[in-house]
């Protein structure tokens, strides 16, 4: 589940609260879609690489400023679960071939935290508290073709191929064995 959230910083805390649930794929509907193209022209074409800071994306917009995204990784979870909260902070792709590769940039603000020990819609976190960040990645059926949104820019189905999360220490090892095997692609 996605939400779109309020987002109200104070000296001692950082107050959430959900305005709405949202899609961030779909060419009609998704905000990554939406927030890319603000930012294409008609020279923009496959192979694209491009980032999206999410924050400032945001704050372009009177409607969206002083708000965020974020990700409920479990939300379907009971009472007795553990919860799994992440701000979205950045969102890179890699549009070529009709394909989208993404790879998402989250601030985890809650981690097996029990769920009945907070309310998801409205929540707040010390300023000063630092939060773990972990990249996933997935894709989307979609690219650019002369500056315009091609494809539908949905997420395929879940599947075990479409998302992982890579907490830093898994990042720093897959990065160190990446460079290891091949120089080229990781200097």
């Amino acid at each position: 589940m996605y939400g779109l959230y309020s987002k109200i910083k104070t000296s001692k805390n950082i107050n959430f609260k959900l305005v709405e649930e949202i899609s961030i794929f779909g060419c009609n509907s998704g905000f990554i879609p939406w927030l890319l193209k603000f930012h294409l022209n008609e020279s923009n074409h496959e192979p694209l690489k491009w980032h999206l800071k999410i924050e400032d994306e945001l704050n372009r917009y009177n409607e969206y400023s002083k708000t965020c995204i974020i990700i409920d990784f479990k939300p379907k979870n009971k009472v007795d679960d553990y919860i799994l909260l992440g701000e979205l902070t950045d969102v890179w792709g890699y549009s070529d071939s009709d394909w989208t590769p993404l790879l998402f940039r989250v601030e985890m603000l809650y981690t097996d935290l029990e769920a009945k020990t907070i309310d998801k819609k409205k929540f707040s976190k010390k300023t000063n508290e630092e939060n773990d960040v972990v990249y996933t990645y997935l894709y989307a059926k979609g690219s650019i073709k002369n500056g315009k949104l091609f494809g539908t820019w949905n997420a395929p189905s879940t599947s075990p191929t479409n998302s992982a999360l890579l907490w830093p220490e898994t990042l720093k090892y897959f990065h160190s064995e990446i460079k290891k095997c091949d120089q080229n692609i990781l200097k």
